[in-house]
């Protein structure tokens, strides 16, 4: 083997290695971001859990109240609507977002299942059995084979639903199913190239939407319950919501006065 020929086969070998490095710092951004959209996940389904019933209470009366002004076509008076303006809900609004919360309840029940079989080691375990299927499945390591890139696109979504349900099983049978199935073909230098600029656009991608879930309402609720006593938190929601309930019901009350 020549002196060319060795030194563009070290080349190679050095460029497989870093595309090798991105791949592990993508997962690592991966669970970054996957971490917190699980934490904003759990908050969100806890937030809905203790809301819902006050809610539900205030977007039925707001039902009341635009039923009763589309029956008699009626307004509210602008200086009531200074200090309150209900939602326009109807009955089958209020049932949609009941069934909405139903369905959150389910999932919150199933997600504290799962993670009540977890232990510390297993929570570690299955962070790092998610960032190695990451490393092995996510599309780009197959940007230049469509079919394989199908099923890696599929198997992505498994991982990240076992991951959100914190169902470390389910990461398991994904890892033993496709074990010793090999997707991603040898590349030559240009689709090496190619696969790390491709690479590099995406950790910055991932960064990006990490500071774009940071920047959410939901993400600042949060940040405000973890500063506060956990109870304060939700006790100073409530009372917000209970205020806007009184307002409410004291424009149905006026309304219905009326009649």
């Amino acid at each position: 083997m020549d002196s060319a020929t060795i030194k563009e086969s070290t080349y190679i070998d050095d460029l497989k290695k870093e595309v090798k490095e991105l791949e592990k710092k993508y997962s690592d951004v991966m669970l970054e971001r996957k971490e917190l959209e699980q934490k904003l996940h759990i908050f969100k389904l806890e937030y809905d859990a203790v809301i819902s019933s006050y809610y539900l209470k205030k977007l039925a009366i707001d039902a009341e109240i635009m039923r009763i002004l589309n029956e008699k076509n009626k307004k509210i008076d602008d200086n009531i609507l200074k200090w309150y303006e209900p939602s326009e809900v109807n009955e089958e609004d209020v049932k949609e977002q009941k069934k909405y919360y139903n369905e959150k309840k389910n999932e919150k029940e199933k997600l504290e299942k799962n993670e009540e079989k977890l232990s510390i080691e297993d929570k570690w375990f299955l962070k790092k059995l998610y960032k190695k299927l990451v490393m092995m499945f996510h599309p780009d390591r197959f940007a230049w084979q469509e079919e394989k890139q199908v099923v890696a696109n599929e198997i992505m979504k498994q991982i990240n639903a076992a991951y959100t349900e914190q169902d470390l099983e389910k990461l398991k049978e994904i890892e033993k199913k496709w074990f010793e199935v090999d997707l991603e073909e040898e590349l030559d230098e240009s689709k090496l190239l190619a696969k790390k600029e491709q690479l590099l656009d995406d950790i910055n991608i991932l960064k990006i939407s990490i500071d774009l879930l940071k920047s959410t309402w939901m993400y600042k609720l949060y940040e405000r319950c973890i500063e506060m006593w956990y109870d304060l938190f939700y006790w100073d929601v409530i009372m917000w919501i209970k205020e806007d309930i009184e307002k409410a019901e004291q424009i149905l009350k006026h309304l219905q006065q009326d009649d």
